[in-house]
């Protein structure tokens, strides 16, 4: 198999067993229900890294807006380890790590794609999940590079 992703996400084409496939980003949208939003994620996330981004920690999300994830008191400095979440935040999270987020590697972690994620769905605001998907494979494919499975 093997897979190209647009540069503006536009896109993914992809061959499977000899056949070439492309799934354009509308047609995706529009299948899904899913609605093009101008928030990414790995963009809050990877604000100074180039893709893919999946080697590098990324930006901590605010204190003010990870706070409601947490059980409280929570502030600068307090651990943001899953085992601090709100039971809501820890449901959402272990959804996340199932659906969007499938990276075995981590499941010890609470890395920093994961608190954005998870500090925007407690929070109810919009983001664009496709581009959230698309970014998530580049990453994977980028790591297969590096000689992982």
């Amino acid at each position: 198999m093997s897979v190209r992703i647009a540069l503006d996400h536009n896109y993914i084409h992809y061959s499977l067993a000899g056949t070439d496939y492309r799934v354009a980003a509308q047609c995706a949208r529009e299948t899904w229900g899913l609605t093009a939003y101008d928030t990414k994620i790995h963009d809050l996330c990877y604000t100074s890294y180039e893709p893919p981004w999946r080697p590098h920690d990324g930006e901590l999300p605010p204190v003010d807006f990870i706070s409601p994830c947490f059980c409280q008191p929570f502030s600068e400095g307090s651990n943001r380890s899953v085992r601090g979440l709100t039971h809501l935040a820890q449901i959402l999270d272990f959804v996340m790590r199932k659906a969007l987020l499938l990276r075995p590697d981590n499941f010890d972690r609470f890395t920093r794609i994961q608190q954005w994620l998870i500090a925007h769905l407690v929070a109810e605001r919009e983001f664009d999940i496709w581009e959230l998907i698309v970014s998530e494979i580049e990453d994977t494919i980028a790591k297969g590079f590096r000689g992982c499975c």
